[in-house]
């Protein structure tokens, strides 16, 4: 656990103005200046890496373009899903070690497919922008 975390930390420090947030069962969120969340949740030989990409709840008919989007790829390993709470989230199971690496694939992977989505690009690609230095 302290290995992830000390990866985790690592990774926080090339964000601009993002917290790391221990909730001490497991989970650690990663917070943005831009309400951007990233939640790694540890498990037995991996760790989850839920992202969620915006802070409003989107409409019925979006969710279903994304559910559907997502199931022509699913060979990225990435899902697309709805919370709970009916936000829209992306995640991926990182095996290895190269933390930073899976992280910054992900990303953009979660950049493409919600510019592509939503047709809004500069709303949805401008929190990587704002919140990692490229």
């Amino acid at each position: 656990m302290c290995d992830l975390y000390n990866k985790i930390l690592h990774l926080v420090e090339n964000l601009e103005s993002a917290t790391l947030i221990d909730n001490e069962n497991g989970s650690f969120y990663v917070k943005t200046s831009n309400d951007i969340f990233f939640l790694f949740v540890s498990a037995q030989d991996h760790t989850k890496l839920t992202c969620y990409p915006t802070n409003e709840k989107g409409n019925p008919d979006y969710y279903k373009l994304l559910l559907e989007y997502n199931s022509h790829y699913t060979e990225t390993g990435i899902s697309i899903g709805i919370d709970t709470d009916g936000y829209i989230c992306f995640q991926t199971l990182i095996l290895d070690d190269d933390l930073t690496n899976t992280f910054l694939s992900f990303t953009s992977k979660v950049i493409e497919w919600t510019h592509l989505l939503s047709g809004n690009r500069n709303k949805n690609i401008s929190f990587i922008n704002k919140s990692m230095r490229v």
